[in-house]
């Protein structure tokens, strides 16, 4: 008889929570360490991307941390024109 292989548990990794916040002087910002991204809506919805651009910006910044600012607004901007209509919607509901 074959021996049962029991699978290893998942590590639960805690997830990134989208937060409001009117405080910042800048659009977005990253805290990896209490794993929130804080979004400015004031600010966000002055330039041309809005909130959905500042959204996935900070997005990218956390799923590569290392990569220059350069290159995440250009990864930004080609993620943005590839989204749905219904896809923006949806991240825009998580901000809270």
């Amino acid at each position: 008889m074959a021996k049962k292989v029991k699978k290893p548990k998942k590590k639960t990794k805690k997830l990134f929570r989208f937060k409001k916040s009117s405080k910042m002087r800048s659009d977005g910002d990253i805290d990896f360490d209490k794993k929130i991204i804080r979004i400015n809506e004031t600010r966000s919805k002055k330039h041309k991307g809005g909130i959905i651009d500042t959204i996935v910006h900070e997005d990218m910044h956390r799923l590569h941390p290392r990569m220059s600012e350069k290159n995440i607004r250009k990864k930004t901007t080609a993620r943005i024109k590839r989204m749905s209509i219904k896809m923006k919607a949806r991240l825009r509901s998580k901000v809270r």
